[in-house]
């Protein structure tokens, strides 16, 4: 999983009142453990941090069109070049990317 799709994923979990560290990988993780973990967690019914995960590659997939505010402020800020958009997009790939291995 890629540094920034785990940034994000502990970003949401914080913001959810969630530590990002104290929940189970997935069910197995649960099951294994005996649910065993911190706070809300010891609920098979609450999210994994496969769950997370997922809700921040979706976030940041969202953002692979950069808005029109965007390439504006990009246009006046960096260069006035129409390849900006092509970076953001390949940045955006590149956070989305899963080649640094799964780090959960």
């Amino acid at each position: 999983m890629s540094g920034m799709i785990e940034r994000v994923a502990r970003a949401i979990a914080k913001a959810n009142g969630d530590n990002f560290t104290l929940i189970p990988k997935d069910k197995s993780d649960w099951t294994t453990n005996r649910g065993l973990f911190a706070e809300r967690f010891r609920d098979i019914n609450e999210p994994f941090k496969g769950d997370y995960l997922e809700m921040a590659e979706a976030a940041i997939e969202a953002m692979r069109e950069p808005t029109e505010e965007m390439l504006s402020q990009m246009y006046t800020s960096w260069v006035d070049d129409s390849r900006m958009e092509i970076v953001w997009r390949d940045s955006i790939d590149a956070a989305l990317s899963t080649s640094e291995g799964d780090k959960t």
